[in-house]
């Protein structure tokens, strides 16, 4: 009876009549905060649900894989994973629009991560670039660089302005964008600032940081830069190298795409309303050439 006094102070009193207060409560046995312990516990949840759901992609993505290898189709699998979820979610959301959204609320955290760990994708093609242009002349290399980057401002030119004028042909209201929530920073202690990164990119710091190691620990060994970037990147599934297990995620991302596609599906379905009358455009193109 004392300790529970003692915990709640209260005033007892013994037998023989005088009372006995305790003067401040014992605060080891204080209760916690119910709000802190809530916060903790959904915390806890959505770490789980990501890790399951994550766990989920990756497992469908090796599923694909094998099944295609062990049926001798050429076909991505990755892509047709992408295509079945989709419609999927289209089938769902036109019967059941709850399911479709339960599912993508629950697939949410783990397409933020790999949202955000995208580009980490491509950090191999860049660490074993000196490879590629070992054997390429310098003219050449001119060329490819000159034909790579008209073309990329080619095509962000034509993407741009043709549904623009399309559009405007066929007098489409345009529709916006869906939010989309904004991913997470690549870690917790970030030491560059906003204005630096436009400079120093992580993918691409990750990139010469990953080029340097290599090129020490070849000097360290006596290999050479080119031997250990063969080890880098190997393109073998039985000996596979650093570079081959992040390229190994690829599929994941491809079908992580389905949920993307699903979430502009407004969007996507004025732009097939639109592109219906490409055909059209373009056999008149071709009548007055």
């Amino acid at each position: 009876m004392l300790a529970v006094a003692s915990v709640c102070g209260l005033e007892m009193s013994s037998k023989n009549g005088s009372s006995l207060q305790i003067l401040r409560p014992n605060s080891r046995f204080l209760l916690a905060d119910p709000q802190k312990m809530q916060s903790k516990r959904s915390v806890s949840v959505k770490s789980a649900e990501s890790q399951i759901s994550l766990g989920i992609i990756l497992a469908t993505d090796k599923f694909l894989k094998n099944a295609f290898t062990a049926a001798a189709i050429e076909f991505p699998s990755a892509l047709f994973g992408m295509f079945c979820i989709f419609t999927i979610l289209l089938v769902l959301d036109s019967t059941v629009p709850d399911a479709a959204i339960t599912l993508m609320n629950f697939f949410q955290p783990t397409l933020l991560f790999i949202q955000r760990w995208l580009p980490l994708i491509y950090v191999p093609s860049f660490v074993v670039l000196p490879l590629a242009l070992k054997y390429i002349p310098a003219s050449s290399g001119l060329k490819i660089l000159c034909i790579i980057v008209g073309g990329w401002l080619a095509s962000l030119s034509v993407a741009g302005f043709t549904p623009i004028a399309v559009r405007k042909m066929v007098n489409t209201e345009m529709i916006p964008a869906e939010p989309m929530p904004k991913p997470s920073p690549f870690s917790s202690i970030e030491l560059l600032p906003s204005a630096m990164k436009k400079v120093f990119h992580p993918i691409i710091c990750c990139a010469l940081l990953s080029e340097l190691a290599v090129f020490a620990y070849g000097k360290l060994l006596n290999f050479g830069l080119n031997p250990v970037l063969g080890f880098y990147l190997t393109k073998v599934s039985s000996n596979p190298g650093a570079g081959d297990i992040l390229m190994g995620f690829l599929g994941s991302v491809i079908l992580s795409f389905a949920f993307s596609m699903f979430q502009q599906r407004k969007i996507a379905a004025v732009d097939v309303k639109v592109g219906a009358y490409l055909p059209g455009f373009s056999f008149c193109a071709l009548i007055v050439v």
